[in-house]
């Protein structure tokens, strides 16, 4: 087999001006190279009727699923690390956020963006480097260097 039909232009080529694609079976991907070039000129200056309509169902998904999803990935964060604030034991999901441990969450997030939860699964949930805590107590620790709720522990102590 030496020559394919594309299913777009309806001609018939030599097999290399297709796109290679182990899973179909001649190993060919559909259209032909100028075909797809064509259509993806079309959906990329986005003339097409169906380019248009594509771009409105994708951004409308997009809208509806992400939210979703973020916050599952952030309760199974909170879970992972106790539900509880640290410091405080604030219990609040609203209230509670993740806190770099060495304070070097800027460098961090300078590495991976702003995907923190997704992060942090894909790695375990470790507990060395990282705890839940309330705002309040994250935003002390960050200004102060220690939140109050500390300095009132160790004084009973």
């Amino acid at each position: 087999m030496t020559e394919k039909t594309c299913t777009k232009c309806g001609e018939t080529k030599p097999f290399d001006s297709f796109r290679i694609d182990r899973s179909k079976r001649s190993g060919r991907k559909q259209p032909c190279q100028q075909c797809n070039v064509a259509i993806s000129q079309i959906w990329q200056r986005g003339d097409s009727k169906k380019a248009v309509e594509w771009r409105e169902r994708e951004r409308v998904r997009v809208k509806l699923t992400q939210p979703r999803q973020r916050k599952q990935l952030r309760k199974e964060t909170l879970e992972a690390y106790g539900n509880r604030c640290a410091c405080c034991g604030e219990t609040t999901p609203e209230f509670l956020t993740i806190d770099h441990v060495a304070n070097d969450g800027a460098k961090h997030r300078k590495e991976i963006g702003s995907r923190i939860y997704e992060w942090l699964k894909e790695n375990g949930f470790p507990k060395s480097n990282f705890q839940l805590l309330c705002f309040n107590c994250n935003c002390t620790k960050g200004i102060y260097g220690e939140c109050p709720h500390r300095k009132t522990l160790s004084k009973a102590t």
